[in-house]
């Protein structure tokens, strides 16, 4: 699509929309928009509060150049239509004002990964308490191959050296126990943190992040659309 064709979709570059995202995982149907801050939550330790923001027809050329499509709503009939087959969509602020009023109270997000927010629900019971259990610790250690993901040493080579999973986002600062904030360190490299909040470290953990994330993002957004399509259809849901 040229760029002269993907603006002629707006009345202009300036028009602005709430982005609307809906897939299935796991069984589950999931929806995710464009959200600002507006607060925390009273809670220890202390959640962000968010909300959906606005944004330009830019996202759609975003989205296009990472191998995903998108349609524009702007009538109750196209609003209809997506909710029947779910993916990417730019809602103009009256409809989305209509048809999804509960999506515009602010609601208790969790830090996932390097950028990016999710709903508590989202998340295992398990991801709430503070020590992993040992069957995920082991899965880090495996995913991880034994080894401290900064200096690469593993105790197979070196046996004074004490593998600890840590927590890259710190429990304290509302990170989840998690396999994306869950990295292995030798004890050395552990207690040289500085500062101990390393985002970096969300390279090797963090699927957003790793080698080929624009196609394998494109592959589970479809596989995605997919599922909430069968979901849709399998009867479970009526829309």
């Amino acid at each position: 699509m040229s760029e002269n064709s993907f603006y002629s979709q707006f009345s202009s570059e300036d028009e602005e929309f709430y982005a609307l995202v809906l897939i299935g995982k796991n069984g589950k149907m999931i929806w995710a928009t464009q959200t600002r801050w507006v607060g925390f939550t009273d809670t220890t330790p202390k959640r962000e509060l968010r909300e959906p923001r606005l944004v330009y027809p830019g996202l759609g050329k975003l989205w296009n150049e990472v191998g995903q499509s998108f349609v524009v709503v702007r009538s109750s009939e196209q609003i209809l239509a997506f909710l029947a087959n779910g993916g990417n969509a730019l809602i103009t602020p009256k409809l989305f004002k209509v048809g999804f009023s509960d999506f515009l109270e602010p609601s208790e997000s969790i830090a996932d990964g390097f950028t990016g927010f999710s709903s508590p629900d989202l998340f295992d019971v398990s991801a709430f308490k503070k020590v992993p259990n040992p069957k995920l610790r082991m899965r880090i250690l495996n995913r991880d191959n034994k080894r401290c993901r900064i200096c690469g040493r593993r105790p197979d080579d070196h046996l004074d050296l004490e593998l600890h999973v840590h927590h890259i986002r710190p429990w304290a600062k509302g990170g989840v126990t998690d396999e994306v904030n869950l990295i292995t360190l030798c004890s050395t490299c552990h207690g040289g943190l500085e500062p101990h909040f390393d985002v970096n470290l969300f390279a090797f953990t963090d699927p957003k992040l790793l080698p080929g994330t624009s196609k394998r993002a494109a592959e589970d957004h479809l596989e995605g659309v997919h599922e909430y399509r069968r979901i849709v259809r399998s009867n479970e849901v009526t829309v």
